[in-house]
C-alpha cells in the first residue's frame, strides 16, 4: 500500500468540507437558513466515525503489509544460510 500525503485522503477532504460548513453556519453566512446545533453534532459524529474506520482499515493493512513483508525477508534469509539446494552451508 502506497502512502499518501495528508492533503490528498478522502479523510482529509471530508473533514475540511465539514468544518467549513460548521463554521460557516455558525458564522451566519448561509443567511436566515442555519442548521441546528444537533443536526452539526451529529454530521460531526458521523465524520468522526468515518475517520476513525478508515485509520483502522489504513492501520490493519499496514500491519498486514509489514507481515508479509517481514515473512518474506526471513524466507530469503534461510535460503541463504541453508543454500538453494537445502544442504547448509
Amino acid at each position: 500500500m502506497e502512502k499518501k500525503p495528508g492533503y490528498k485522503t478522502s479523510e482529509f477532504w471530508v473533514t475540511f468540507a465539514t468544518s467549513i460548513a460548521a463554521i460557516f453556519n455558525q458564522s451566519g453566512i448561509f443567511g436566515e437558513y442555519q442548521l441546528p446545533i444537533e443536526a452539526v453534532v451529529t454530521l460531526a459524529g458521523l465524520v468522526a466515525t468515518y475517520v476513525i474506520s478508515r485509520t483502522v482499515i489504513k492501520s490493519s493493512e499496514a500491519k498486514a503489509e509489514a507481515g508479509v513483508i517481514s515473512a518474506q525477508t526471513n524466507a530469503a534469509q534461510t535460503q541463504q544460510v541453508t543454500g538453494s539446494d537445502g544442504s547448509g552451508i
